[in-house]
Parts: C-alpha cells; sequence; structure tokens
C-alpha cells in the first residue's frame, strides 16, 4: 500500500509540475498571432488558401508541442501543415495552416489548439489560442457561353460591341438603301450613288445593352444537404457566373435574392463596382443569423455569444450572466470594434437582438436550424419578383430555382401576354434539388439516395415541358470552375 501510494503520489506531483511548467512558460509570454495585421480576407469556394501564423516561446524553458487542431467554422475545412514541433527557449517557429471554404458567406477561423508536452513525455497539457480571422468565401466563376442578344429594346446605348434591331447613328455599318427626305447629307454614299445612278445613304445599326433582372431562390430548404454540395451551392455559384458573364460585356443587370421575403435587391447596373454589390448581395443568401431564418429566440441567441466572448475575454464570465441580455449586446458591440471585422446587415426586431446576431454571424458561429418550411412562400415572392423585374422592361429575365410549383406556373401565365408584349426573353436556370444528397455505401442511405434522385427526375420532364409551352428557355450551368479567385486581404 505504501509503494503504491508512493506511485500515486509521484504521479500527481510530476502532473502538477507539467502544468506549472506549462502555465509559467504561458505567463511568461508563450502566444500565437498571424503574420499578417489584417482580419479580413476574400477566399474563392472550393479553392485552397493559407494562413501563415507565429507561435512565440518567451519563456526560459523549451517546449515540445503536437496534436495541433484548427478551430474554425464548420464551413472552413482547416488543418496545420505539421504533427509535431519543438520551440527552444526565447524562439519562435512559423506555422502554414491551409484551408477551404466550402460554402458561401461569412466566416472565421477562431484559433489553433495544441497539447504541450512535458520534458519526461508522461503528461501532455491541452491549450487553446483564441485568435479569430473572418473569411469572407464568395461564389465560384464557372464557364458560361456568351449568347446573342436578344429580347425587347433596353432603351440603353451603349458602346458594347453588339447591335441592336434598329438603325441610327453608330460606326457599325448595316446596309444601302435609297435616300429618303430627312436623310443627313453626311450619310450619302457618293460612290455607290454614282455607280448606280440612284441616290443611295448609308444605314447604320444602332448598339444598344442588354438590361438583364437575375433572380435567385434562396429557400432554406435548398440548403439542405452535405456541405458545399447542397443545391443552392450550385445555384450561387451558378448566379455568381452569369452575373459576371454579362457585366463583364458591358450590359446592366440587376440581382434579387428571393426567400419568405426579399432578401436583396440591387437595381440594374454595370462596372467592376455594381460587381462587387452584386457579389456582396449574394453572401445574404447564405446569411443563418436572421431572427426568421434561424431557430431560436433572442435568449438562445445571447447564450451563443456569450459561450463564445467568454473564450476571447475570461473576465466576461464573472461579471455578467445569461440572463442579462443587454450587457450582452454592449459587450459584443465592444468586442466586434476591437477586432475591426466587417459587420453585415441582419434582420431582427429589436437592435438589441440585431447586435447579436451580427456578433454571430460575423465570427460565423453555428445557427440552430429553422424547422418550418419556406418553399410555398418563396414561390409567392418569386412571382412578385418576376411582376416586378416586367415592370422594369428588361431584355432578358433569368429565373434561379427548382423547378417551379403549381402557383408559380399560373402566375407566369398570367403574365405571358406582358412578356410577349415587351418582347422579354425569360429562362429558367434550374438547381438540381437532389444534389447534395449526403454519401454512405449503408444499404438504408442508397436506397433513400434512389427514391429521392427517382422522384424528381420523374417529375421534372413534365415541369420541363410545361415551360417549354410557355416560352420559358431551360439552361443548365456547366460544373467546371473557371478564374479562381487568388486569397487576399482586405
Amino acid at each position: 500500500m505504501l509503494w503504491l501510494g508512493s506511485v500515486l503520489m509521484g504521479l500527481a506531483v510530476t502532473r502538477a509540475a507539467a502544468n506549472l511548467a506549462v502555465a509559467r512558460a504561458r505567463r511568461q509570454g508563450f502566444e500565437m498571432y498571424f503574420r499578417t495585421s489584417v482580419r479580413r480576407f476574400n477566399v474563392t469556394r472550393h479553392e485552397q488558401f493559407a494562413l501563415d501564423i507565429v507561435l512565440r516561446n518567451r519563456s526560459d524553458a523549451a517546449l515540445q508541442l503536437r496534436d495541433f487542431q484548427v478551430l474554425a467554422s464548420p464551413e472552413v475545412v482547416m488543418s496545420a501543415a505539421i504533427e509535431q514541433a519543438r520551440i527552444e527557449a526565447s524562439s519562435s517557429v512559423e506555422l502554414s495552416l491551409r484551408g477551404t471554404a466550402l460554402r458561401v458567406g461569412r466566416h472565421a477561423v477562431h484559433g489553433l489548439s495544441l497539447r504541450v508536452v512535458h520534458s519526461l513525455g508522461a503528461f501532455e497539457s491541452p491549450l487553446i489560442f483564441v485568435n479569430p480571422i473572418q473569411i469572407i468565401a464568395h461564389p465560384a466563376i464557372t464557364r458560361q457561353g456568351v449568347k446573342a442578344s436578344f429580347g425587347g429594346l433596353s432603351r440603353r446605348p451603349s458602346d458594347a460591341e453588339r447591335t441592336g434591331k434598329m438603325s441610327g447613328d453608330s460606326t457599325e455599318f448595316r446596309e444601302l438603301r435609297a435616300y429618303q427626305p430627312g436623310d443627313a447629307l453626311r450619310k450619302i454614299a457618293w460612290k455607290a450613288s454614282a455607280r448606280r445612278g440612284n441616290l443611295l445613304v448609308r444605314d447604320e445599326e444602332l448598339m444598344e445593352r442588354q438590361s438583364l433582372w437575375v433572380l435567385l431562390d434562396a429557400s432554406l430548404e435548398l440548403w439542405a444537404g452535405e456541405l458545399g454540395k447542397a443545391p443552392l451551392d450550385e445555384g450561387v455559384d451558378q448566379v455568381a457566373s452569369v452575373l459576371h458573364k454579362y457585366i463583364s460585356l458591358g450590359d446592366h443587370v440587376g440581382l434579387g435574392v428571393v426567400a419568405a421575403r426579399v432578401l436583396a435587391w440591387i437595381p440594374p447596373d454595370t462596372g467592376a463596382a455594381h460587381l462587387a454589390r452584386v457579389n456582396n448581395a449574394l453572401l445574404k443568401a447564405a446569411q443563418h443569423w436572421d431572427a426568421d431564418r434561424s431557430g431560436g429566440d433572442e435568449r438562445d441567441v445571447a447564450r451563443v455569444v456569450l459561450e463564445h466572448m467568454t473564450r476571447l475575454d475570461g473576465q466576461l464570465d464573472h461579471r455578467i450572466t445569461p440572463s442579462q441580455i443587454e450587457a450582452i449586446a454592449q459587450a459584443a458591440t465592444l468586442l466586434m470594434k476591437r477586432f475591426e471585422l466587417e459587420v453585415p446587415e441582419v434582420f431582427a426586431a429589436t437592435s438589441r437582438e440585431r447586435t447579436l446576431r451580427q456578433y454571430a454571424s460575423v465570427f460565423g458561429l453555428t445557427a440552430p436550424s429553422r424547422l418550418e418550411l419556406e418553399r410555398r412562400l418563396s414561390d409567392s415572392q418569386l412571382l412578385t419578383a418576376i411582376e416586378r423585374c416586367v415592370a422594369d422592361r428588361p431584355t432578358r429575365i433569368v429565373v434561379c430555382s427548382v423547378e417551379p410549383g403549381a402557383q408559380l406556373l399560373d402566375g407566369i401565365v398570367n403574365l405571358r401576354r406582358r412578356l410577349a408584349h415587351h418582347r422579354i426573353k425569360m429562362s429558367w436556370l434550374t438547381i438540381r434539388i437532389a444534389a447534395g444528397l449526403p454519401s454512405g455505401n449503408g444499404l438504408v442511405q442508397t436506397v433513400v439516395n434512389d427514391a429521392i434522385s427517382w422522384r424528381t427526375s420523374a417529375a421534372s420532364p413534365r415541369l420541363i415541358a410545361r415551360l417549354k409551352r410557355l416560352g420559358i428557355g431551360i439552361e443548365q450551368a456547366p460544373r467546371a470552375r473557371i478564374l479562381p479567385r487568388r486569397a487576399e486581404s482586405l
């Protein structure tokens, strides 16, 4: 018994000595920081990026480190390119953290966790370094074919290399025609008139831009499925590709992001600044911390925010309780100002709740799922958005959604005469509803996946045929990605 007691006492003393050595090293200056001073990084979905960090040991003892794990949002897969390292006294080591964003939106890399091995190798002490950095993931651009101009007149003259159906003053020659009273003398083709013996004038084509509206169905149900492969993951990339293609051609393009309510509405415009605006609006489709798009009330959000803030500032645990929602909101405001992160607009009933939800969105916290479906409400809002676009008289309307329901189809039938009167072309960019089904080798999972795929594939031909009878074209977006965005900071 004495021998066993001495062994247990030795283990306890050794463990206490290991923890004391790590605590002493941490107190003397064992820290982690990023090599860059900025707190925001722009990356592209599915493109690998890297974050360089430095582990500095200011103590007088060498430290053996192992089991590196990066703490990040679920939408960002991060890993350390090293399994173990040794830091000598008063020295530092540099590490490269590599990651991939699986979903568009605002996410965060919260910090790093590791284990410090005692010099004897008998005990390990866990350490967590909290140093958040915001990761803003943008859609991946896919290859899109360029279509000819079609539809009604946009009434927007342009110097782009695209001609309209009406003649006018331009540099693009159209044909020679007989002189008519009122034609300008400078348009007379004197040499051709002399050869034919009739007075001829040069007819030129009036160049114009297309005016497009792109509507995205961002219903919550479309986020269901495997992370990064859900239907709306592909839909956001498709819409971003369409926007990038036509804005680069000089067309006026507008964007509407629609769910149970209108999430974003950007009027038609062109240019690089407008492209940045529409890309930022697409991030709202992946924002799950809105009061009507996430589960949980204000108290639930305050509890999640307080739990995260205590890791950034340990003193908050002694001053604020979960019931003090106003104090939590004030502390959240101070922390957001301290880290200088990009704060998005969040829908909430009160300013206090809006602050809490903004904090959760900024730091990429996981939102509780909402159980209520909103596809029926989305169809109603989508029909209203189409009517709003028709009133603007564009040349084309592109709708990115799953196969429409009966209510939406009936509404489009009522708009058919107005579409034909204004010569507005309408096309449907389909989202695969069966995308993102969880992969697995189990029999049950295989049967469920096959049942869902067969059901959607059986219903799609009938709906597509009805859309074609209404004069709505069906587009299938390609999968290959181009134009990768390099990881850059703001």
